[in-house]
């Protein structure tokens, strides 16, 4: 797979029809938890409660501008680039819940 450049990622979300791909379900708490390593490609996220999170080969998620806010029953879409084995970490704003991660596969229109 190429880099997965903004523009690259906006044409795959755009263009061809979308499966959803194995995927991950990751408990948080006040303790940082982490996925297991992602294939590259692109990952649709989602929380039962509002979460902090971070992409990394070691990522440590902080409830701060360090990571990404998302708020529960939205979906954000995560690029993990070729290579290191990368996770997605999890820590909670105010209320414990479950992460859904899922590898997003757009076959060509």
């Amino acid at each position: 797979m190429s880099a997965l450049t903004s523009t690259a990622v906006i044409e795959m979300l755009l263009c061809g029809t979308p499966t959803l791909g194995d995927g991950q379900v990751v408990s948080f708490d006040s303790s940082v938890a982490s996925s297991s390593a992602l294939a590259a490609g692109v990952h649709r996220i989602s929380a039962t409660e509002d979460c902090w999170y971070k992409v990394a080969a070691s990522p440590t998620a902080a409830a701060n501008e360090t990571s990404a806010f998302l708020k529960a029953g939205a979906i954000d879409f995560v690029p993990i680039p070729v290579g290191d084995a990368y996770k997605i970490a999890f820590i909670k704003d105010t209320t414990a819940g479950k992460a859904s991660i899922q590898k997003y596969e757009v076959k060509g229109s």
